[in-house]
Formats: C-alpha cells, structure tokens, sequence
C-alpha cells in the first residue's frame, strides 16, 4: 500500500506546487488533524492550483531547533494542523507516473532533507494572521506526530514518500 491509498480517506485540502531549491512537484496536502480552519486562513487558494506555490528557502537544521515549543503546540487540537503532503495524482496521466512521483518526492525533497538534516519553514502573511508552516521528510518525529494522530496508518505511511506539514499560528 503507498501514501495514497494509506490516505484516500482523508480529505484533500489543498492542491499547488512544492518548490524546494530548484526542484519542484505537484503535491497534495491531506489533513490529519487539528484545526481545520488554519489551512484555508493561511494557504492560498486563488486561481487554479498550477499557480499556486509553497516554496521554502531557507533549511532549518533540525538540532538547532526547538521542538518542546512546537510539540507543546500540537497538544492542542485549536492550534495546530497537521497535513501530509504527497504527489498529486491528478497531473500523473498514466499509472507508472504516480511511481515515478513518489520517487521523485523521496529523491529529491525527502532524502534532501534528511541528508541535510534539515526541515523546511515558511511564514506566511495573511489577513487572519501570521502563520508559520514546517516541513519535515519521512523521519522519526514525523513518524512519531503520525502515529500518534493516524496509528492505523502508519504501517503504511512508515516507509512511504511524503512529506509532513505542520501549521501553527503564531502568537
């Protein structure tokens, strides 16, 4: 069983591009838990999803940051959402493609970020409010934010290509 599947019974809350250095993919973000409100307050949804991009710069290196503040944060169901984004099948027109960018996510934003050991994380400006959204590839803390929101997905989320989106509203 891939991400999708693992997925198809949560709900697709946004469609748009992933940019990562100069790497970019079609990505499909599928809401776990939290507030459900903060992706439709803070990702942009004007025009078709082709326009619509998230792109980090700079890395974070995961051990100069602080995760007791961010973990304190997904406590509470009102102040965070968590979202796994994974290729979006709808620009894949035959069904190898949907392989071929799940790879591509691994190759190239996934295996990235963890050989960096970094995580991405944009602010982002909106009229509700300042929000900032984290990035993490496949690894032990997005492992453990999952199975600890979705335990019966994680058998097949474990080793799947995703990526982890976490947004909190700052204070």
């Amino acid at each position: 069983m891939d991400a999708a599947e693992a997925l198809e019974r949560s709900s697709v809350v946004w469609h748009g591009w992933f940019i990562l250095r100069q790497n970019e993919i079609p990505i499909e973000l599928h809401f776990v838990s939290g507030n459900s409100n903060f992706p439709i307050q803070c990702l942009s949804f004007e025009g078709p999803s082709a326009n619509r991009v998230l792109e980090v710069q700079p890395l974070h290196k995961v051990k100069e940051f602080d995760f007791v503040h961010l973990n304190k944060r997904l406590q509470n169901l009102h102040e965070h959402c968590v979202l796994v984004g994974i290729p979006d099948e709808s620009y894949t027109t035959y069904p190898m493609n949907k392989y071929l960018k799940a790879q591509q996510l691994h190759t190239y934003f996934v295996f990235f970020l963890k050989s960096k050991k970094s995580f991405g994380a944009i602010q982002l400006k909106r009229k509700e409010g300042s929000f900032t959204l984290y990035i993490f590839p496949n690894c032990e803390y997005s492992n453990m934010v999952l199975y600890r929101r979705v335990p019966e997905k994680m058998a097949s989320l474990e080793d799947a290509a995703y990526l982890l989106f976490v947004i909190v509203k700052d204070k």
